[in-house]
Parts: structure tokens; C-alpha cells; sequence
């Protein structure tokens, strides 16, 4: 059992930290049963905390949550606290009254192992990593484990139903003589809750005139507030600002889920997230928070945005540096804008459709870090470290799950009652957690970066057509873009980082200077061989390897420069990843709701992708069903290209075939390739043999209407490239200059069929198309490039240098994977380079057939096995000429239509 002999005190004498509010006590019922067992009749019984007790298969602990375990967190790493949580059975009305949480052992998502680093936690709790290494070095320090704890259900108690008694005049003060910090637990469970208004103001009176008996001799202890929204403490608040001798440091944590009664909760881009999130707080009813005289925030208000990132607002916080706040670029924003800080690859709502989506406490992680942080460096915390490392640790949480129970760091009351601590110890003891938080001290030289979540730097990039612009698509939060290594994040330097970014997962850590060497053997009096697959040195300290260390350390480069990794697919623009991650939100909600209909009554969701050939359509579609069925007990997936269908019986067959896989919860799931291909000498000629499908989910077999039951459709573009084209082409009524004659679209039913689609999403592009935009004058001016292109036309562009262009990182992601797959063979790999004058050229080039021609030059490049690949291996001007458009396209400066491959050759090699 993780837990050190000694009891921790639980009520210090002279505490460093206070900490009042809701104290919680969860139940938490392990069901040890195999993973397949039954779990409906357990789940759906109501049951109490002795029937868990007693149930058989089950394992039960009371685990401290809220303010509780806040207040055990601290006393057991060894930090001295008071406040009203302890004894339990003075705090609350009823220990009956906290929530009850189901963990099952699931297995792990995409993997077949999930390394844990807990071999040695349960045989040495107290010793630190230093201390295992020192014995142990030649050891592997964690064990594969095929299953991981994860929350399978959750039986909430009422959390409008106060059960711990209230605040008041007469709750038992503190000596106040050491206290360094101060915490107010709020999450509406009665301690901070009045029955009115005015009684409630005459609470946080009391609450100021006790934080005012801990301020002497000049010291204001910072305090940190834990609540559901900044209104709830307005009182106190208000009163702290109005201190002659200045308002302390006060630090806000309000959750986005939570603000405004949940009414801000949501998904979308960052940029559209923490623009309302500034918004909601700088409404008149929050002036209390802002410094007019100072123009800065007065208080820091952190608000976790799921377990995705962190927007931090708060006094002199930028996220962009002096010179880029140019009163024409801020506008009407000109109060500190806030810092993000982002896991990487996520967007707004990622964590929450992930297969391990419930985590327990995850805030309470962030918030502890950032107690602890306040109460260790009262007079100079770091607030964004203290962020950075409760994000790491949610992380960790998430991808490795919970302890056994067994492995529960225990809480002993002075009356004997046996409490625990639901958090595996590696994430919250000072004694384990560096094998967490170390991984953030590792820095990159060469490109500045650190592993785990990253505070986001950006620059300004303002529009060239901003005269032609709204308002609003020129507010700051939607003009200025990341920047990694001091460049835009698309831009050229970072691209060709990302290309060459192929070195293998043992190069990493010799680029990184993270394996052991003889001075550190020397110095640390370890002569001893060590074995780098167990152990890492980071800041000259051992750090164990486990899998999630090994993950951090090889991918952060990557994730931190792309918008969202959604399970292996990598989208580069944000503006692409937001209604990527919308849609399969929208899937899972439609399978969970509809998958257990009765034939009868099933529901079928459609939508289309569009795309060139190779970016990834298919691939996706399949990639959203292994996320929300990674065990594939849901999905029966199957792909019809109807470009081979010659006659309706096939489509007919191929429903029949779809409706006979719609039974027990099973639900199809259905690419339909090519469904905009020609059918009876029409393009378009089979859109209106769905309608039918689409809008009832039955078919007509040629004698009887058939039920096909719930599934999912997926309609794969072949002939339109773009979700626009097939848009305008759909909805369009007449034929363009014959008066009132109705298009073949209409003929077609295809308007019909556009109605019944959830949306139409074009794939992520890879190729920069050349664009232009009408001027004042009505004349045609161009926005890239020359004006060598006529309006209409779909021209390519070669572009050897460019600012900020998600196309061109897109395509780099994608050559990143290309150069990687085709230089294994088997568990060999023989690729260590891609020099930057093929970077260039591969980037730049006019693709014919999109991904797929770009994947056929890489392969033709690595046919001699080169260690280093350059453009003295790029195949013959024959070769290339089959994928590469050398017409129609837009040059750098070339005021033609046209280029030869020896034209582009030679531009990239200048």
C-alpha cells in the first residue's frame, strides 16, 4: 500500500496553508469482475454504500475529494494545513452524501500494452526516484499491464442539496502566525451557501475580516478560490480591491464547463473559446476584477477549459509581445489579453470524446499544483509552471489511469477512520512525481522547446485584404498565430522542421543529451553499466521510463506544432481540426442515443467528405469509429465504391447487406466511395436512390420497404473536389443563362440529398491553390502570386517562401509520416535525414494527384536506402512529370501558366 508510516498531521498547530470549503468523501467501487462481465444490472441499481459494500466482485475505498482532498493532499507531502474538513464526522451532516464512482479495468486504447511506473512504488513508498535508481538501475522500473482503471460510471450525488454545514462567525479560527497561503473550496455543496442573498454577503464579510487576521506585519498571503463563476465571491472580491495597502494576489479557478451555469461550455477553435471567455469577463458586472487607474486585470483568473488547456487572464498577461499591441490591432480589446496553455495536438473538447474521457478530480490536480506553488513561493510563485505541471499531471492521469486499490495512498484519522486518496502517487508525492514533472525540464536547443503542455506564444498576422474585412474577422483573437522557435508556426523554417523531424525514437534522446554518460557515472559515484530502455538523466537527475515518458519525450516537437491529434491523424489548421472534432462529437452522441433502437425505429447519420486522392477521406472515417469504439463492440464498417455499382440491384444488395449488420447494438458504419460518380450517363446520377435511406433509414428492395436500423454514412467525393463545388452545384435551381430551366441538379434530386447531410467537410489541404478577391473597383486584383490566372480558374501555385500557411504544414505532416513508413524494413530503418533542399522542393510542388503523388516521389526517393535523402535523389524529369502539374499553375514571380520540373529545380535550389 503507497503510504508512509507516519499518520500526516491533519490539523497543524501553526499552519502554512488554510484551507475552508467543501469537503467531499467519494465512494469508489472497483469491480474486480473480468471486463466482459455484466455491468448494466450493477450500474442501474441503487445500490447504498453497504450493499457496494457487501456486493460480491466489488472492492470499495472512501476516497477524499473537494476541499478534504486538498487538505490530505498537502498534510501528506509533508506541508502544514488547517481548515474545517477534519474530523469527518464533524464536517458533515452525512458521510452518505457524496457521489459513487464505478472503475472498471478497461483495456488500453490503440495499444496492446500500457507500461505503468508502479513496480517499485508499492515495495519503496517513501523512497524517491534517486534512491530506487541508485539500487536498481540495471531494472526495468515499469510493468506491462494489458488493462488500466478507468471510471465506467458515475451515480452523482444532488449537488443542489447542501450537506456540510455553513460558514459562519462561529467557525473555529486558525492561528494565522505562519500562514503563507489560503484556500476557498466552493462547488456548492453548502459550506460557502447561504438561504439569501444578504446572508451570503454577510458570509464573505466574515471571510474578509479572517483573511484580514492573517495579514500582519505586512504580509497578504495570496489566497486561491476554487468556485464555479467570479460573481459568486463578488463581495469578498470587491472588498480585497477596495484595501488601502492593495489588493493581495488572488488567483481564480472557474472551470469553462461551470462559468455562467455552463452556458459558456462548448467546442471550437481556441481562438473562439477564449475570445468569449474574455468577453464574458469583461462585462460590467465583473468591473470589480479590473484596475481602470493600471488598465490590468486586478486578480488572475485561471479557467480549465475541459483537460485540453488552461486561458489564463490576469494582470500583464500577453500573449503577444509589446510591439504587436498596436492600437490598430487590439481595437476595442485593449486589456491584457490572457496566456494559453495547450496539451499538445488538442482542441477545445478533444479530452471530452476521447475513449478515457471521465477523469476524476482532474481539476483538483491543477488547483493542488497551484496551491502548493502559492504556499511554497508566497512572494514569487510561477504561476504558469505551476499550470504547466498540474496540466502534465491530469495527462499522465489520463493516458495510465488509476491505482489498484491496494496501491491508494491512506489517510488515518486520529478517531482510526481509514480514508484514501484516489490519485496514483507518481502525480501528486513529492517523492514520486518526478518522474512527471521532470519531463517538462527538458528543452530542445535547438528549436526551444520543452515536452507536455506549452504555453502558447504568438505573433500578429495581419491580413493583406483586412480593408475588405468585417469587424470581427479583424478582432486580435482571430489575427494573431502561434509561433514555435520564434517563427509563424506554418512557416518555412518550421515546416522543413517538422519534415525532418525523422530520427528514430532511441536519436531523440541523443539529440536531447538525455542518456547517461561517464562524467554523470563519475560524479554520481554509479560506475555500474545503465541500461537507457529503463532510465533517462534529466537536470542531472534519473527519471524513470515509462511509456508516457517515452511518448512526451519523442512527439512534443510534432504535437506542439499541429492543431489536433485525433488518434493517428494529425490536422495542421485549426479552422479544419474544430468541425473535424464538432462532427465526431455529433457520430458518438447518434450512436449512444440510437444504437439499441429497434430496426423499426433506426436513425441514420450522414455526412460527406471531400478531398484529392490520398488525403486521408477513408482513413478518417475510420479513425472517428476507432476513437469511439475502440474495442469494436460497436461499429461493422464496410465500403461500397459506387463507381464499380453498373445496375440499381447492386446499390440494393448492398443495403440488404447493411440492414442484416444492424442487429444487438451493432451499428454500420458505411463509406460510400465515389457517391457523387455517374450513374446512367449523370454525374450525380445515384444521389437520389439514398433519399429514402437518409431520411427514413429504410430501403425498397423491389417488393417491400425494409428497415435498415441506425448506422452512420459516410459519402466519400470522387468528381467534386471540393465541398463547396458540390454545394453550389446541389442547391442550384436553374440552368445558368437559360431563364428558368431547372438545372440537372434538380432532375437529379440532389438538393434533396444535401439537406439530409449533417455538414460537408473538405480534407485538410495539402496543395495552395491560387486565390483572388474583387477590389473597390470591382476589378480583379490578386491576392498571391501574379495575375497570370484568369477568375474561375483552379491553378496551383510553386512557392518557395511564404509567412504563415497551414497548407504548407499540412503537407509537411504528412511527407513527415510518408518518410518515415517507407524507410522501415521490418524493425530496421536506415533513413536519419531529409536535407533542406528537398524540403524545399517537395513543398513547393504542384501536386496532380494531391497525396498521392506525393507519396509516389517520396517512395521513388528512398528506392537506394539513403541514410540522408536530398534532391540528388529524387527519381528522373520522366517520373515527375506524372505528378507534378507543370501547367496551369501560379509561379514564384513567373508571369506564366506554366513551369518545367527543371524551372522548379532550379528555384529551390537558390
Amino acid at each position: 500500500m503507497v503510504t508512509s508510516n507516519a499518520t500526516p498531521n491533519l490539523q497543524a498547530d501553526k499552519p502554512k496553508v488554510i484551507v475552508l470549503g467543501d469537503p467531499i468523501v467519494d465512494c469508489h467501487i472497483y469491480d474486480m469482475r473480468a471486463e466482459d462481465a455484466d455491468q448494466w444490472l450493477a450500474w442501474t441499481s441503487p445500490l447504498s454504500r453497504d450493499d457496494w459494500h457487501y456486493a460480491a466482485g466489488f472492492d470499495m475505498r472512501q476516497c477524499l475529494a473537494g476541499a478534504a482532498g486538498i487538505h490530505a493532499l498537502l498534510a501528506a507531502n509533508g506541508i502544514a494545513v488547517a481548515g474545517n474538513s477534519f474530523p469527518i464526522s464533524n464536517a458533515f451532516a452525512s458521510q452518505d452524501r457524496g457521489s459513487i464512482f464505478v472503475l472498471r479495468r478497461r483495456s488500453n486504447a490503440g495499444k496492446t500494452k500500457e507500461e505503468r511506473t508502479r513496480t517499485y512504488l508499492t515495495k519503496s513508498p517513501s523512497q524517491p526516484w534517486r534512491e530506487i535508481f541508485t539500487t536498481r538501475s540495471n531494472e526495468k522500473v515499469a510493468v506491462d499491464r494489458d488493462e488500466t482503471w478507468r471510471a465506467a460510471a458515475n451515480l452523482l450525488s444532488k449537488s443542489g442539496v447542501p450537506y456540510v454545514p455553513p460558514f459562519t462567525a462561529a467557525t473555529p479560527r486558525y492561528d494565522s502566525e505562519a500562514v503563507e497561503a489560503v484556500c476557498f473550496w466552493d462547488t456548492g455543496r453548502g459550506f460557502f451557501r447561504a438561504p439569501s442573498h444578504a446572508e451570503w454577503e454577510m458570509q464573505q464579510e466574515v471571510l474578509f475580516e479572517r483573511y484580514e487576521e492573517s495579514c500582519k506585519n505586512g504580509r497578504k498571503p495570496p489566497i486561491l478560490i476554487r468556485t464555479a463563476d467570479p460573481g459568486r465571491f463578488a463581495q469578498l472580491l470587491k472588498k480585497l480591491a477596495a484595501k488601502k495597502d492593495g489588493a493581495p494576489m488572488v488567483v481564480l479557478i472557474c472551470a469553462l464547463a461551470q462559468i455562467r451555469d455552463g452556458d459558456l461550455r462548448g467546442s471550437g477553435t481556441w481562438s473562439g473559446v477564449w475570445s468569449q471567455t474574455y468577453d464574458y469577463l469583461r462585462r460590467p458586472e465583473y468591473e470589480y476584477l479590473f484596475d481602470a487607474a493600471g488598465n490590468d486585470w486586478r486578480f488572475n483568473i485561471v479557467i480549465p477549459v475541459y483537460e485540453d488547456g488552461v486561458i489564463w487572464i490576469g494582470p500583464g498577461c500577453w500573449p503577444i509581445e509589446a510591439a504587436d499591441r498596436k492600437p490598430e490591432y487590439l481595437r476595442e480589446d485593449t486589456r491584457p489579453l490572457g496566456q494559453l496553455f495547450l496539451v499538445p495536438g488538442t482542441q477545445p473538447g478533444l479530452s471530452d470524446f476521447e475513449q478515457h474521457s471521465r477523469i476524476i478530480g482532474a481539476h483538483a490536480l491543477l488547483t493542488y499544483g497551484i496551491l502548493e506553488d502559492l504556499a511554497e513561493s508566497p512572494r514569487t510563485p510561477n504561476l504558469a509552471l505551476a499550470i504547466r505541471k498540474g496540466l502534465m499531471r491530469c495527462k499522465r492521469l489520463r493516458s495510465h489511469g488509476y491505482c489498484e486499490p491496494d496501491e491508494l495512498a491512506l489517510i488515518v484519522e486520529e478517531s482510526g477512520t481509514r480514508f484514501h486518496l484516489n490519485y496514483p502517487p507518481e502525480i501528486w508525492s513529492k517523492q514520486q512525481r518526478e518522474a512527471t514533472d521532470l519531463l517538462l525540464e527538458v528543452k530542445d536547443e535547438e528549436t526551444g522547446q520543452s515536452p507536455g503542455p506549452y504555453e502558447v506564444i504568438c505573433m500578429v498576422q495581419w491580413p493583406e485584404d483586412a480593408a475588405d474585412r468585417s469587424s470581427a474577422l479583424l478582432r486580435i483573437f482571430r489575427t494573431i498565430e502561434k509561433q514555435i522557435s520564434e517563427y509563424f508556426v506554418a512557416s518555412p523554417e518550421n515546416c522543413y522542421q517538422v519534415v525532418k523531424d525523422v530520427g528514430q525514437d532511441k536519436e531523440v534522446f541523443d539529440r536531447l543529451k538525455l542518456k547517461f554518460d561517464d562524467a554523470w557515472k563519475a560524479d554520481n559515484g554509479h560506475g555500474s553499466p545503465i541500461s537507457n530502455d529503463h532510465w533517462t538523466k534529466i537536470k542531472n537527475k534519473p527519471c524513470p521510463l515509462d511509456s508516457f515518458a517515452k511518448d512526451e519525450i519523442q512527439s512534443f516537437r510534432l504535437r506542439q506544432r499541429i492543431s489536433m491529434q485525433f488518434g493517428n491523424f494529425a490536422m495542421a489548421n485549426p479552422t479544419d481540426a474544430a468541425p473535424m472534432l464538432d462532427l465526431a462529437q455529433r457520430i458518438r452522441q447518434h450512436v449512444l442515443s440510437h444504437r439499441h433502437n429497434e430496426p423499426e425505429d433506426g436513425k441514420v447519420f450522414n455526412f460527406a467528405l471531400f478531398g484529392s486522392p490520398g488525403s486521408g477521406k477513408s482513413f478518417l472515417s475510420r479513425e472517428i469509429a476507432r476513437l469511439i469504439d475502440s474495442k469494436n463492440e460497436i461499429f461493422n464498417v464496410d465500403e461500397f465504391n459506387l463507381s464499380q455499382f453498373t445496375e440499381e440491384a447492386q446499390l440494393t444488395r448492398a443495403l440488404d447487406t447493411i440492414a442484416s449488420k444492424s442487429v444487438g447494438g451493432k451499428v454500420p458504419l458505411v463509406l460510400w466511395d465515389e457517391f457523387d460518380s455517374v450513374f446512367d450517363g449523370k454525374r450525380g446520377g445515384w444521389l437520389a436512390r439514398f433519399l429514402m435511406p437518409m431520411q427514413d433509414a429504410h430501403f425498397f428492395d423491389g417488393r417491400l420497404k425494409r428497415p435498415i436500423g441506425t448506422a452512420v454514412f459516410v459519402f466519400i467525393g470522387g468528381t467534386f473536389p471540393t465541398a463547396d463545388e458540390f454545394r453550389i452545384w446541389a442547391c442550384r435551381t436553374t440552368k445558368p443563362g437559360q431563364g428558368d430551366e431547372p438545372s440537372e441538379a434538380v432532375l437529379l434530386k440532389a438538393r434533396d440529398f444535401h439537406s439530409r447531410l449533417y455538414t460537408a467537410l473538405d480534407m485538410p489541404g495539402i496543395i495552395e491553390l491560387y486565390k483572388q478577391r474583387a477590389n473597390e473597383k470591382g476589378k480583379v486584383a490578386a491576392a498571391a502570386g501574379d495575375e497570370s490566372c484568369s477568375p474561375g480558374e483552379r491553378c496551383q501555385v510553386f512557392r518557395t517562401a511564404w509567412k504563415n500557411d497551414y497548407s504548407k504544414l499540412a503537407r509537411a505532416v504528412l511527407l513527415r509520416e510518408f518518410f518515415r513508413n517507407g524507410s522501415k524494413i521490418g524493425k530496421t530503418v536506415f533513413l536519419k535525414a531529409v536535407e533542406d533542399d528537398l524540403c524545399k522542393f517537395l513543398l513547393a510542388i504542384p501536386l496532380r494527384h494531391g497525396a498521392r503523388s506525393l507519396q509516389r516521389i517520396v517512395e521513388a526517393c528512398l528506392v537506394s536506402k539513403p541514410s540522408r535523402v536530398s534532391m540528388l535523389h529524387l527519381p528522373p524529369p520522366h517520373f515527375l512529370e506524372e505528378h507534378i502539374e507543370t501547367e496551369n499553375i501560379n509561379g514564384d514571380g513567373v508571369d506564366q501558366k506554366k513551369m518545367t520540373i527543371q524551372d522548379m529545380l532550379e528555384a529551390c535550389r537558390r
